[in-house]
């Protein structure tokens, strides 16, 4: 369970489409990407959230994404968003403006190829509450699915992998619920 909300982010892959429904009961003015953790302070302003649906196709700069303002390349197209590695350590990656607190998350994505590439679609808290998955770019037969609390990565056997065809040569329908 995400304790204070979680932003929805994409990193190193090619996007056709999100769907997010996502409700909340609070509402804020608070800008979503905080760097406030409440398990450190009682003072953390409140997160913006997400109090309805929406549907993003990315084939222009959307609304509800930022660019995390890491390295790498993020263009737009009626393929939808592509973040792109060009050199080594590059990052691209977005992040929501907005928090959910609970609700639907879908994304459509094709993983990006390469040794040593991992393309990512995650939600996070701002008390490190998270859930992940992962797909591996020399591996086109399945992903990783992954959940940590608190930021505590001190074990990784609550993961498992999941069979699925060609996830660097095809766009798929992942969903969290």
């Amino acid at each position: 369970m995400l304790h204070k909300g979680g932003l929805i982010l994409l990193a190193g892959l090619l996007a056709q489409s999100v769907v997010a429904d996502g409700t909340t009961t609070t509402s804020s003015s608070a800008a979503a990407a905080s760097s406030c953790n409440p398990l450190e302070s009682s003072d953390c302003a409140s997160d913006k959230a997400l109090a309805g649906s929406f549907t993003e196709d990315f084939t222009s700069e959307s609304k509800w994404f930022s660019s995390m303002g890491n390295p790498g390349n993020i263009t737009y197209g009626s393929d939808g968003v592509s973040l792109t590695l060009a050199k080594r350590y590059d990052n691209p990656a977005l992040a929501s403006n907005f928090y959910i607190m609970f609700g639907k998350v879908e994304v459509e994505l094709q993983a990006a190829p390469g040794q040593g590439v991992v393309s990512s679609f995650f939600l996070q808290s701002d008390d490190l509450d998270e859930i992940d998955l992962e797909w591996v770019g020399s591996d086109n037969t399945q992903y990783q699915s992954n959940f940590f609390s608190k930021g505590d990565t001190t074990t990784y056997d609550r993961g498992a992998f999941h069979s699925v065809d060609s996830p660097v040569d095809t766009f798929h329908n992942y969903t969290l619920d």
